[in-house]
């Protein structure tokens, strides 16, 4: 109902997770970071979904980004 929550987007970033939706996920999490930009919680959850991932060249743009 409201896209801005960020309460119900981590409700759906663990659901994406536990169902093994990791690409999914980890848009989730780069949707709550640009609604949350000034939480540096969300950079870190960020980072190590992308970390969990192997994507090493996302988390090296996302740590100059930031």
């Amino acid at each position: 109902m409201n896209p801005g929550d960020i309460q119900a987007l981590e409700l759906r970033l663990w659901i994406e997770r536990r169902q093994g939706d990791f690409d999914a996920a980890l848009e989730t999490r780069r949707e709550i970071l640009r609604l949350d930009p000034l939480n540096p919680d969300w950079t870190e959850v960020l980072l190590h979904g992308l970390r969990t991932m192997h994507r090493y060249d996302e988390i090296r743009a996302e740590i100059e980004a930031s």
